[in-house]
């Protein structure tokens, strides 16, 4: 066992990707948005393939959790306007192509239309 690796486990539990000695581990608004990007430019049709959607939900999820979370401390979030202006079209993309929307998207993401 070598005593600096601070990543002993870190592997053993599948269940919790995400998590490390019982802390969440949370990417950088940046990243995520600059993996959404790559996505996109990369995987042109991914707003029709149910496995992509997910990812993409996901990551605008967690990116808008994180800057709600920065907006409640009073500071400003770490985004530029550029990647706040990308945010919201992808938002607007996920939602005018529902058609393309698996099961597990509809039951995690979409909600009545009605609702605020």
């Amino acid at each position: 066992m070598n005593p600096k690796n601070q990543f002993e486990g870190f592997f053993d539990n599948p269940e919790k990707p995400l998590s490390f000695n019982g802390e969440t581990i949370k990417p950088p608004i940046g990243a995520c948005i600059q993996t959404l990007m790559m996505i996109c430019a990369s995987v042109p049709d991914w707003h029709k393939q149910g496995a992509m959607r997910l990812f993409v939900c996901e990551g605008l999820h967690m990116a808008s959790d994180q800057m709600r979370e920065y907006r409640e401390t009073g500071e400003n979030p770490p985004v530029t306007s550029g990647e706040a202006a990308f945010m919201m079209i992808l938002g607007d993309l996920l939602s005018a192509t529902t058609q393309y929307a698996s099961d597990e998207e509809k039951k995690k993401f979409l909600s009545d239309e009605d609702e605020d």
